[in-house]
């Protein structure tokens, strides 16, 4: 009972110090103190049950991640998963992502600790990459969503400013219209313009948070026409149909690299299933894989390859638009 209390108490130790001060350093006083008069403001000017959303939803204070106050932004792979979090719209829910991971290595290197060091090292890899990957599944998902109902949100900004609508009132409609994502990242848009960016700034933010060429020609289009004038309706008539037909290619892309996907499924997949039926028809044929040393590198070097396998061939279907 000792030997399983131990770790999982020390795992605790440095995920509560770690959170504490990731929180202290995450905010200097001078963002402290801009946060509490952004509130002030906000409340007086608007009398609104929805006021106190706008504080934890602006991407402002997303923004004093990157501030040069936080020391653990050195840490490797720190800054690379805490935007992650923020691409995949999780950054309200990031105590609750490295709880998550602090109890993966915990459990991990619980059930390993008969490995030693080798343990702990999967224990390591398992708890970092296994997050990464769901964070990614859910930025794709969220990305592709927001993809979808761009094209229209391009049209109703299109046709706002053409009955003589200003631009930002153009995108609240968006805000107001449009759930999901796309709406989300709107929303982000209009706070942060509200709090005193600029519209510029603030597509920019949201292109880095998107991170699609897509919302870059758009970004880029509408800085372009802010700084040089013209006509915006016939300039984003155009850009939707752009992104309309590049919509297209990337879906005839994926039908034909189907293929290739399932090929990768199959590749990964049955010797996962032989295994896993000789496990429960045979025990005593697979247990040398556990039971010695020479075992557990053969069985390692396999799900290695499996994986070299798998990655090749997703590495060929991964095209880019």
């Amino acid at each position: 009972m000792e030997a399983i209390l131990m770790p999982a108490a020390v795992a605790g130790v440095v995920f509560v110090v770690f959170m504490l001060l990731f929180q202290k350093f995450s905010s200097s006083t001078e963002d402290i103190r801009k946060q509490k008069a952004i509130k002030q403001i906000y409340t007086t000017q608007v009398a609104d049950s929805n006021a106190n959303n706008y504080e934890t939803q602006s991407i402002i204070k997303q923004g004093q991640l990157y501030s040069g106050s936080n020391p653990f932004l050195i840490i490797p792979g720190v800054r690379s998963t805490c935007e992650l979090i923020i691409k995949a719209g999780l950054w309200q829910k990031r105590v609750i992502f490295f709880l998550v991971v602090a109890t993966i290595f915990t459990l991990i290197s619980i059930g390993l600790k008969s490995w030693g060091i080798f343990g702990m090292i999967i224990a390591a890899g398992i708890s970092y990459y296994v997050p990464r990957f769901i964070l990614k599944k859910k930025i794709y998902s969220r990305t592709k969503q927001f993809l979808d109902a761009f094209p229209d949100a391009i049209d109703v900004i299109s046709r706002s400013v053409k009955s003589g609508h200003p631009l930002n009132t153009a995108i609240k409609m968006i805000v107001d219209n449009i759930d999901g994502p796309l709406g989300e990242e709107f929303k982000q848009v209009v706070d942060e313009t509200a709090y005193g960016r600029t519209l510029t700034e603030a597509l920019k933010r949201m292109a880095e948070r998107v991170d699609e060429p897509d919302v870059n020609f758009f970004v880029v289009v509408l800085s372009i026409q802010q700084e040089t004038g013209g006509s915006l309706t016939e300039i984003l008539g155009n850009l939707s149909g752009i992104i309309r037909k590049r919509k297209m290619l990337r879906a005839k892309i994926h039908a034909l690299t189907s293929e290739g996907r399932m090929t990768a499924w199959i590749l990964g997949g049955i010797p996962i299933l032989e295994f896993l039926l000789l496990w429960v028809m045979a025990p005593d044929y697979v247990a040398p894989l556990f039971n010695s040393t020479s075992g557990n590198f053969v069985l390692g070097g396999a799900a290695f390859l499996v994986f070299l396998a798998v990655w090749i061939v997703n590495m060929m279907v991964d095209i880019e638009v």
